[in-house]
């Protein structure tokens, strides 16, 4: 009798664990992607267009590499292998950058997840960020 409960016990637990990948796999991508821009002064004519953007990752994704490209040009990287490690799981990419005023502007975040040799992937969806003109 106790090894039928055992069997039984051992075939529930492996159809809840298979379950339950099925059900994360079928989640969507938790990373966002965020971007704001606005001038650096409130003088008329005076200041800089600035875009801010931020990748982020609410489940600790383990990643080798990330990259955030304005415009297609990289504006962002993090690196995690043997020369920078990284000590704890992405947690994300925050940072800015000059850009032309009166404009708008495609921001585009790229990981690449472990182990190593997956592939890269787009992560979050942002429409084209418009900046504001100088006066």
């Amino acid at each position: 009798m106790s090894r039928n409960l055992l069997g039984r016990r051992v075939r529930q637990a492996a159809a809840g664990l298979a379950l339950c990948t099925l059900a994360a796999a079928a989640q969507a991508d938790p990373f966002s992607l965020e971007g704001v821009c606005h001038l650096t002064s409130l003088i008329p004519g005076a200041g800089q267009c600035l875009l801010e953007f931020s990748v982020s990752d609410p489940t600790f994704t383990t990643l080798k590499s990330a990259t955030v490209r304005i415009d297609n040009i990289i504006v962002h990287r993090y690196l995690n292998d043997n020369v920078h490690p990284a000590i704890n799981s992405f947690l994300g990419l925050n940072g800015s950058t000059e850009v032309s005023c009166g404009v708008s502007h495609v921001v585009t975040a790229f990981i690449v997840r472990l182990p190593v040799g997956s592939l890269s992937e787009k992560v979050g969806s942002l429409p084209a960020i418009v900046c504001p003109t100088k006066q």
